[in-house]
Formats: C-alpha cells, sequence, structure tokens
C-alpha cells in the first residue's frame, strides 16, 4: 500500500501512527516497539533512507509545524503566550 500511495501522491502524504488498540485483525506487529520490522520491509521494498524518515516522523513534524504556523497567523495574541516554535 505505502508503494503505492507514493507513486500516487508522493512520499509527503505518507506518516505512520502507533495507534495499535481497536484493531482486531492478526497483526505483523503487536506494538511500537516493533517498527524496525516496518523500517527493513521498506528498505527491501526500495524506499531511501530519506523517504523512510519523512514517513516515521518528518512528515508529521511537518504537518505539525504548518499548523501552528497557520495557527499563529491567524492569532498573533495566542501565539505569543503559547509553544508556537516546539518543532
Amino acid at each position: 500500500h505505502m508503494k503505492h500511495m507514493r507513486k500516487v501522491g508522493g512520499i509527503g502524504c505518507l506518516g505512520l501512527g502507533s495507534d495499535f488498540d481497536g484493531i482486531s485483525c492478526e497483526l505483523e506487529m503487536e506494538n511500537a516497539g516493533q517498527l524496525g520490522k516496518l523500517a527493513r520491509e521498506m528498505e527491501r521494498a526500495g524506499f531511501t533512507e530519506g523517504e523512510m524518515e519523512a514517513v516515521f516522523s518528518g512528515n508529521a513534524r511537518r504537518v505539525f509545524r504548518e499548523g501552528l504556523e497557520y495557527e499563529n497567523s491567524r492569532f498573533p495574541v495566542r501565539a505569543a503566550y503559547g509553544p508556537a516554535a516546539i518543532f
């Protein structure tokens, strides 16, 4: 699925969540501590180190940062009192 999403939407649209509760099917990973399995499979599938960094953390950080920047542009007074530069 990730290879198809990368092909259709680009690497910037992919990101991971480590929320394993609420899934009722059998999983190859029981918890976030086993994400190394996914990294190895992504390497085998031809994902570059930079693409893997984007998927595992970079894209999520970018989305949060852009959201904070947008929020700060709309409400500058609130930005002066909040953690606007956490990323």
